[in-house]
């Protein structure tokens, strides 16, 4: 009855912050480092290209300078044609003996045309934003033919459609469309012998309000590479490129998150030390589940403080630190599980009609503790396989 009459006098001292707690934001921590790495080859196909996505708050710039790009080969000797890749090629040897690739003993008289194509756009607000996504063809990256089918490379069977010509900077390239496209365009020669090393030269690219048509250059971006030179060299890329906006390293549909953050650092430190205080005043009349409510709302402090510092430091670093980035993980799993474990108390009674659970107490704890298990399990996961570069076919675009 005692505890009857204090809920009714007093319902929100209750609920209030359990509902507080519980309705906290919880950001995502899948996206994208902003100072990315890039480690793998660029194979030389029509068939796909690669490609990373991120948001960029202008004035800001994509800085792909520090890509080193190693022309292919077997083994580091001199024998075979380096997996040039012509029904002709026996495999064993350099055919012709100049030791160079195969494209040296073909009628293809565009071997020392091949060309890794790298392009930056500015993907529309209402299909960045889409399930579908946007369509590239349409912002002036390859071509859609008559039978719907999407060409990314000027080919023979892209020629055949009208999508491209066999002019010298056209064949075996990117197709970009230049009445369309309004982005950034890279080149870098491939070299015909194997281990060659190559940067991009002013792979610095600038992103300006008012530089094309959309006067608002904030939003997502796409940054596509290709090897399209069917017969040519797989090149091997490794190194760091930058994405950064006006304000940092932080993608930029993450920079106001960091300051909601910041907020609720300020608000649950209110809310902790009033409600302890509070708790100490009244000391003598408290019951067991004002500690778990305040158990709850320090494990919510105490997320709130690793997500901001950990948006703090990935801002001016631009990578995401292992120990913030973990911290917080575990205390968001833990304040999660304590939220749901005080519902099922209170929904069951335990502070509004009856004193203790008794043997549901330990049901509920065990059930707690198999939720945070699996919940770790599957954030860490999640986390872990954060694809930062990725592939686009022409069957799934």
């Amino acid at each position: 009855k005692r505890l009857q009459r204090r809920f009714a006098m007093h319902p929100s001292k209750f609920f209030l912050p359990v509902l507080t707690f519980v309705v906290s934001h919880e950001a995502t921590y899948l996206v994208n480092a902003e100072i990315r790495t890039f480690v793998g080859k660029i194979e030389a196909t029509d068939e796909y290209v690669h490609y990373s996505e991120g948001f960029i708050v202008a004035p800001g710039y994509v800085d792909v300078s520090n890509l080193k790009f190693t022309t292919d080969t077997k083994d580091g000797s001199t024998g075979d044609d380096f997996k040039a890749k012509s029904p002709n090629d026996d495999g064993i040897g350099d055919d012709d003996g100049d030791n160079n690739r195969l494209l040296a003993e073909t009628s293809i008289t565009y071997k020392t045309l091949q060309t890794v194509d790298i392009v930056l756009v500015h993907e529309p607000k209402n299909c960045a934003k889409s399930k579908a996504g946007c369509d590239w063809t349409e912002l002036g990256i390859g071509a859609t033919g008559d039978n719907g089918d999407i060409s990314w490379c000027c080919t023979d069977d892209a020629i055949a459609e009208g999508l491209c010509d066999y002019s010298e900077p056209a064949y075996g390239r990117m197709i970009v469309n230049r009445t369309l496209f309004k982005g950034h365009h890279r080149t870098i020669r491939v070299f015909d012998a194997p281990n060659q090393e190559k940067y991009i030269k002013n792979g610095m690219m600038e992103l300006k309000d008012g530089m094309n048509e959309d006067d608002d250059a904030s939003g997502m971006y796409v940054l596509i590479m290709a090897n399209c030179l069917t017969t040519g060299r797989e090149v091997y890329v490794e190194g760091e490129y930058s994405w950064k906006s006006k304000h940092g390293y932080l993608p930029g549909d993450l920079f106001d998150e960091m300051y909601f953050f910041a907020f609720l650092v300020i608000l649950n430190s209110i809310l902790v030390v009033l409600y302890g205080l509070a708790m100490k005043k009244y000391e003598d009349a408290q019951i067991p589940i004002q500690k778990w409510i305040f158990a709850a709302m320090v494990i919510g402090f105490l997320e709130t403080c690793t997500k901001y510092f950990n948006y703090r430091i990935w801002n001016s670093d631009g990578k995401q630190h292992w120990f913030p980035l973990y911290l917080g993980l575990m205390v968001g799993v833990s304040k999660r599980a304590f939220s749901r474990v005080l519902v099922v108390m209170v929904s069951l009674g335990w502070g509004v009609i009856r004193d203790d659970l008794g043997d549901q107490m330990r049901k509920i704890i065990l059930l707690g503790g198999t939720y945070a298990g699996f919940s770790v399990a599957r954030d860490i996961v999640a986390v872990v396989q954060v694809i930062e570069n990725e592939k686009m076919s022409v069957h799934f675009e």
